[in-house]
């Protein structure tokens, strides 16, 4: 909850020292598919699943702006000899600066650069039993990066597609890492 103060207090601390007239504040939802890459010594996973997030952000012009982005993923579960490995994020935290360029009027692509606070699930159990083997998460915050188009519908509501990288190989255990990327589309409104 501090986080969202602190990125809420920034953004309204460079919306007052703004034009007024060149900044824009933005609300979006964001849904599509997040890879959960998990690797141990003797063990490898790649889970696709559900992601969602919401976001808010404030371009301070047509070529500079910062968003926060909140959200979760589902769980996915892979089989690994007689056990089975359920992943998930359950909770997504992103604070981005976002770089942009105005291909046309209605048109533009963005670059993101931040950091990305998650909490990664794991729990394994004895495959077609209720016996768990392990049940525990890990907290990591790691360098986040990712592109993307943004089409203007109406001159406050947009439409956008991107793929971001949340973790690149993020130490969350001794010897275990994990990558988080996602792409989705967002619908985006401009206040």
């Amino acid at each position: 909850m501090k986080r969202l103060l602190v990125a809420g207090a920034m953004m309204l601390g460079s919306i007052s020292t703004a034009e007024a007239e060149d900044v824009r504040v933005y609300a979006g939802i964001t849904g599509g598919v997040m890879g959960i890459e998990y690797q141990e010594p003797t063990l490898s996973i790649n889970q696709n699943v559900g992601a969602g997030l919401l976001k808010l952000g404030m371009d301070a012009n047509d070529y500079f702006g910062v968003e926060f982005r909140i959200g979760a993923a589902g769980n996915g579960s892979s089989a690994v000899g007689a056990t089975t490995v359920e992943l998930g994020v359950d909770l997504l935290t992103s604070y981005l600066v976002k770089l942009q360029y105005p291909v046309a009027q209605d048109f533009r692509i963005y670059g993101l650069a931040g950091a990305t606070t998650a909490k990664l699930t794991r729990k394994q159990t004895v495959t077609g039993t209720s016996v768990v083997l392990i049940n525990d998460s890990a907290r990591k915050i790691a360098l986040s990066y990712g592109a993307g188009a943004e089409f203007f519908v109406t001159d406050k509501v947009s439409i956008s597609g991107e793929w971001i990288q949340y973790w690149k190989d993020a130490e969350v255990g001794t010897n275990i890492t994990t990558t988080l990327w996602s792409a989705g589309g967002a619908i985006n409104y401009y206040f």
